[in-house]
């Protein structure tokens, strides 16, 4: 394999699949092209051909490409996917462009981890299939117990867990807590007023035995129960994002209620974990399965229905990749669609 001199070479190279070589920070407009195609920066809007062409190798131009000319914008224009004829490779870049030229979209599935060798850039589909294993799924719950789909809008609590309306406040469901401090913690735009809001304590029959006041500015408060308290429901304003909630005396950092399923890639010299979050774990029955489809955002379930989810793009690097799920209950199967050498 050629060995890449220039930075021109250096990006090129790495884009064609040939190793992690490409300079670590763009210096030209030509090399934000580079770096694009690489997912590290966002280049600006192509102007010239050869960019053109670069930025659709990057996925980002959706005009009408011209018709190549020159003998390096028909490698280009045959990397960024037009149906022309590439002559033989005379030059150090039209040997390394032609390497474009040969890769071609792969499928691979199987149980984890899987191996396979790629280009840098992200897995064009995944799919994670679920399994049950001791009562247990694929999917490990999260630390967050605020689920921000549950509260009633412009709802408050009284101080005895009476419910009124208040115009620019909402209210979460009864929230079960199972130790005896948490922590509420979030981020907001802009408040409604300074003037304090209401956490209400209940027992298990949720009848409400005390409450608690915080200001909406606190942006961390930390919440001692009393006893015999089994559920909590809070008073929060509108315009409020990054609820965590989290049991113990520490703000953990922000991450959605739910379940986490972290994806990790690795190429040796490069690690790349992910983290998909489900509303519901993935799981399995006899020969049915829960999973997960990238390209249609959704978790389809065994009984035929689908919930809209947001999956991550996942990344694939340069060479030879292993990709790992780190949940405890690992998936039945794992189903993936990239680009690599053909």
């Amino acid at each position: 394999m050629m060995i890449p001199i220039t930075r021109k070479e250096k990006y090129i190279n790495e884009i064609v699949g040939g190793g992690n070589t490409a300079p670590e920070t763009p210096q030209t407009r030509e090399e934000l092209f580079f770096a694009d195609i690489l997912g590290e920066v966002v280049a600006p809007s192509p102007i010239t051909r050869a960019e053109k062409y670069l930025a659709k190798i990057a996925n980002k131009y959706n005009g009408e490409l011209p018709e190549p000319v020159t003998r390096i914008e028909r490698f280009l224009a045959r990397a960024a996917g037009m149906n022309v004829s590439i002559p033989t490779p005379v030059t150090r870049e039209e040997m390394l462009w032609a390497n474009y030229a040969l890769i071609v979209e792969k499928e691979l599935s199987g149980i984890p981890p899987l191996t396979f060798n790629a280009i840098a850039g992200t897995l064009s589909n995944y799919r994670i299939y679920g399994n049950t294993v001791s009562g247990e799924s694929v999917g490990d719950r999260t630390g967050n117990l605020f689920n921000l789909e549950s509260i009633t809008l412009k709802k408050s609590l009284g101080y005895d867990g009476s419910i009124y309306t208040a115009q620019l406040s909402n209210l979460s469901a009864y929230i079960q807590i199972l130790s005896d401090n948490c922590v509420l913690s979030y981020n907001y735009t802009t408040l409604a007023s300074s003037s304090k809001r209401n956490i209400c304590f209940y027992n298990s029959k949720k009848q409400c035995i005390g409450y608690m006041q915080y200001l909406p500015t606190d942006l961390s408060i930390l919440i001692s129960l009393p006893e015999n308290c089994k559920y909590i429901r809070i008073t929060l304003d509108e315009n409020i994002y990054n609820v965590m909630l989290n049991s113990g005396s520490t703000a953990l950092p922000y991450e959605p209620y739910g379940y986490r399923v972290p994806v990790t890639v690795t190429n040796g010299t490069d690690t790349q974990t992910t983290n998909i979050y489900l509303p519901e774990p993935l799981t399995k029955s006899g020969d049915n399965a829960d999973y997960t489809d990238f390209v249609t955002q959704k978790q389809y379930y065994i009984d035929g229905t689908s919930a809209n989810v947001t999956l991550p793009a996942l990344p694939t690097l340069p060479g030879t990749n292993t990709l790992s799920v780190g949940t405890e209950v690992q998936p039945s199967n794992v189903y993936i669609k990239y680009e690599g050498a053909q």
